[in-house]
């Protein structure tokens, strides 16, 4: 289970690195003023996975950002939502698949391991199969659910 806001760290990483591209006074707390140039910067990033922005899905228009030309029609900022939305699924279908097989293709088999108590609190007592012992010495400890490999399930645990 994860247990980290990486997402969240990678966004403020992002905003720290464009205050200080801007010239941002951390130091005398006038950072403040820059945020909503930001803020519309992240807001109409082209999403790598959906390749659109995500004004576009949503809304289905483009936001108009502080440096372009007032439009004088609104046609041309309306968008095809159901293409957009067609086309994003497909992109995000595709990149999953990607990203699923660069997984698979790193994982690793997990080592094998009986339980043999169940203890209060997720947390199970363990040990070595037979067979799947990686020393002399037979593994036996304390683990909770967490650590261990859900997607790996022995259907018929008397064999043990």
């Amino acid at each position: 289970m994860p247990r980290s806001n990486g997402q969240v760290e990678r966004y403020n990483r992002t905003i720290l690195e464009a205050l200080r591209s801007m010239g941002a006074d951390i130091d005398n707390n006038k950072w403040d003023q820059h945020t909503t140039n930001i803020q519309q910067g992240i807001n109409s990033t082209i999403n790598k996975t959906s390749a659109a922005i995500p004004s576009e899905v949503f809304f289905g228009y483009r936001i108009r950002m502080n440096s372009d030309k007032i439009a004088d029609e609104h046609e041309e900022n309306v968008i095809d939502v159901t293409a957009l939305r067609e086309k994003v699924d497909e992109n995000i279908k595709r990149d999953a698949e990607r990203q699923k097989n660069s997984f698979d293709s790193k994982r690793k088999e997990a080592p094998g391991y009986n339980v043999t108590e169940v203890l209060g609190k997720d947390r199970y007592k363990i040990s070595d199969m037979r067979g799947s012992e990686r020393s002399s010495k037979v593994y036996n400890g304390t683990t909770c659910a967490e650590n261990m490999k859900s997607w790996i399930r022995i259907e018929n645990h008397s064999e043990m």
